[in-house]
């Protein structure tokens, strides 16, 4: 009896080294140059010997005894190819008819080269592949997952496993009677999975494992120098460490849903005080997660939570702010990270006279320049003005735009370009609805000299847009988006400060056609449709593009909107590693050194598309294959975007000449904002007119 303690206690001590200790595999035997092979290939036994030991072991029973049997080479590998096939159906379709005939075809084959004992029924042998518990399981819908913290460890409960490879360095099998647990070490491919879930891995190379309440049979082979060995059965819990493992089915990133304030939300209360987000594992597995706040009005974290809904305390808000806050979620394997935006309520409607500005003038849009009634529309003004030279301050900080006379509501604008010394402005308003039968009206102020910056770019582009580029800073900086999206992108090959110059409207880059252009690393624009706009300016005959967005894994889509070759502007769409789509046209002008507005709208699968020259629809002719519907796709880790290159693996299509004001929205616009828009923009003068300079009172 004592010594069956000790040897119990031996036993237990081996399990528990196994579960606490990364043993190095590599130090168990030959490893494989990659996973990328998911099976074990055949083994490999010598047909020169021919016999050698060939024994059956049994677990989970006391009645049945080791069998040892003199074997051919042929006959031992018959043997192990009847068990892999066995172990992929069990492990795959635990319940299966075809894994229930396979149980019964290799105990036959056992029963056929003699490694049943005589007066051993089959039936014996077939029990240990059929527990009375995982029938049981089967029936109460019980099911057990076990998290798998470290990369190269795979752990299943209530399982079905099995596994095959070569043992070098003890014996396989070194537990006393009855064998309920068993172990393992060597180098080969063993699999374990959830019999209600599915959920299992799949370990390869060297390895080293354990089951504990297995029951089923184990083989092996002995060989001079090595042993090979088998095992097919049930487990109440198994582990292996192993120089590759993979889980099945793959594991599924932590999705993040039900945000409050809603992302873009425009008049979010400054009591607002927490934030709100569900978060949720596909594979269900625990999640922890962090949050952060720009500028920081709050944080927080938890950790391993399961599916739900969470909420981040915040506090001190302010009137008309921007905020942004960053939700990241793991679940120890996988991470999602996302951020959001909401704008706080807006200045209550005010009287900038009575606040400290002194003068103001009025701006009146023509109607008769304003194709239809257009809401949220982004308005240039392009002047010099001498009032502003001498009375604004010198950063332009204390230019204000309001709606109407007296007590009236701020108009939301951004400065893209202010001298003081000169009094010249470029600047953009968000004008909330601009008439086509009536001149609209707003009013300017400026002469406030304790006045903070009043400019709210982001609300100047809200709605439709997914990036506005200006072109207006120097490209060895971040080449700035002023858009909530934040889709900031930076200056590549040799472009410095002295490609910033003049441009259509405002500052503008200009690129060499060699090797210029602008990346992105991310980019928030997951479309089918939407429009691309951007001013051109070119004398080039080559190769070029103004924006795109390569897919670098062969059969992924493009776009490129741009202009291609020989005196014609082209808007493509190509499916990379096969036959191109091109659509384009020979406007008149073209690569005569002059500025021209290039629009793309896509109206989505089957809808076809729309282009525009300088404010006009044209007609387009298609070389190399059917019409591309839709615009572009969701971006994918694969994807490179860009301006001023169609970024490839293996070569670029590099635009010559200058660019500005390049913009994506986020739907099709109409015939009516693209031809207002650019009324507007190539001639500011004639499309609104700025009264003369009013004092207050």
């Amino acid at each position: 009896m004592k010594g069956i303690v000790i040897k119990t206690g031996l036993v237990f001590g081996l399990v528990m080294v196994l579960l606490s200790t990364n043993i190095a595999p590599g130090l168990l035997g030959h490893s494989r140059d990659s996973f990328e092979q998911k099976s074990v290939d055949a083994l490999f036994i010598p047909t020169t010997e021919k016999t050698s030991v060939f024994s059956l072991n049994v677990f989970g029973t006391t009645g049945l005894k080791k069998q040892d049997v003199a074997l051919s080479a042929d006959d031992a590998t018959l043997i192990f190819d009847k068990l892999k096939e066995l172990k992929s159906e069990m492990t795959q379709h635990p319940y299966s008819e075809k894994t229930q005939s396979l149980k019964i075809a290799f105990v036959d084959l056992l029963d056929e080269k003699g490694l049943i004992p005589q007066g051993v029924s089959k039936e014996a042998y077939l029990s240990l592949l059929n527990p009375r518990w995982v029938e049981r399981l089967q029936k109460t819908g019980n099911t057990a997952s076990l998290p798998q913290p470290f990369a190269n460890r795979g752990t299943c409960a209530l399982c079905s496993m099995g596994g095959e490879g070569s043992g070098i360095l003890i014996p396989l099998f070194l537990l006393p009677r009855p064998r309920i647990a068993m172990l393992w070490l060597g180098t080969g491919l063993s699999t374990a999975a959830n019999l209600l879930t599915s959920k299992g891995y799949v370990a390869e190379g060297a390895q080293t494992g354990f089951a504990f309440g297995f029951m089923g049979i184990g083989i092996s082979y002995a060989l001079p120098g090595y042993t090979l060995y088998g095992f097919i059965g049930y487990a109440l819990l198994t582990s292996t460490t192993a120089e590759y493992v993979e889980h099945y089915p793959p594991n599924r990133a932590p999705i993040i849903s039900d945000i409050l304030p809603a992302d873009g939300e425009q008049n979010a209360l400054v009591s607002l005080s927490e934030l709100q987000f569900r978060i949720q594992d596909p594979d269900g597995d625990l999640m922890s997660y962090s949050v952060t706040t720009e500028p920081d009005i709050g944080s927080g974290s938890g950790n391993l939570k399961p599916f739900g809904l969470y909420t981040v305390p915040i506090s001190g808000l302010a009137i008309d702010k921007i905020y942004r806050w960053t939700v990241e979620v793991t679940d120890g394997k996988e991470t999602t990270t996302a951020t959001y935006g909401f704008f706080t309520e807006g200045k209550p409607p005010f009287d900038p006279f009575t606040q400290g500005w002194n003068y103001r003038k009025k701006i009146t849009i023509d109607h008769n320049q304003v194709t239809g009634d257009l809401t949220n529309f982004p308005l240039l003004i392009s002047v010099t003005d001498q009032d502003l030279r001498d009375k604004a301050q010198n950063d332009g900080d204390d230019i204000l735009f309001m709606d109407n006379l007296g007590v009236a509501t701020k108009l939301y604008h951004e400065i893209e370009y202010f001298d003081g010394s000169t009094g010249i402005l470029t600047a953009w308003m968000n004008i909330p609805i601009v008439h086509s039968t009536e001149d609209t009206s707003l009013y300017m102020y400026y002469g406030n000299s304790s006045s903070s910056n009043q400019q709210f770019p982001e609300k100047v582009w809200i709605n439709h847009f997914n990036a506005v580029w200006h072109l207006n800073n120097n490209p060895m900086g971040n080449i700035i988006d002023s858009s909530s999206k934040d889709n900031d992108g930076t200056a590549q090959g040799d472009m410095t400060s002295s490609d910033l110059i003049n441009g259509k409207i405002g500052p503008c880059l200009q690129f060499d056609g060699a090797d210029d252009y602008i990346s992105f690393s991310e980019f928030t624009n997951s479309l089918d449709t939407g429009t691309c706009i951007a001013w051109i300016q070119t004398t080039a005959n080559e190769i070029g593009a103004v924006w795109g967005e390569a897919k670098t894994t062969t059969d992924k889509p493009y776009l490129v909107c741009g202009k291609y070759y020989n005196d014609n502007l082209w808007f493509a769409r190509d499916v990379y590693g096969t036959s191109s789509n091109y659509q384009g046209f020979k406007p008149n002008g073209m690569n005569d050194g002059q500025w021209h507005q290039a629009a793309w709208l896509s109206k989505g699968t089957d809808n076809g598309n729309t282009f525009y020259f300088d404010g006009q629809p044209v007609s387009l002719n298609w070389q190399d294959g059917q019409n591309p519907n839709g615009m572009w796709f969701d971006d994918q880790s694969t994807d490179t975007n860009s301006i001023g290159a169609l970024d490839r693996p293996t070569s670029r299509s590099h635009w010559s000449g200058l660019l500005d004001e390049i913009r994506i929205a986020n739907i099709p616009l109409s015939a009516a904002w693209i031809a207002t828009e650019y009324a507007n923009q190539n001639n500011p003068a004639g499309f609104l007119n700025i009264g003369p300079e009013v004092p207050g009172p």
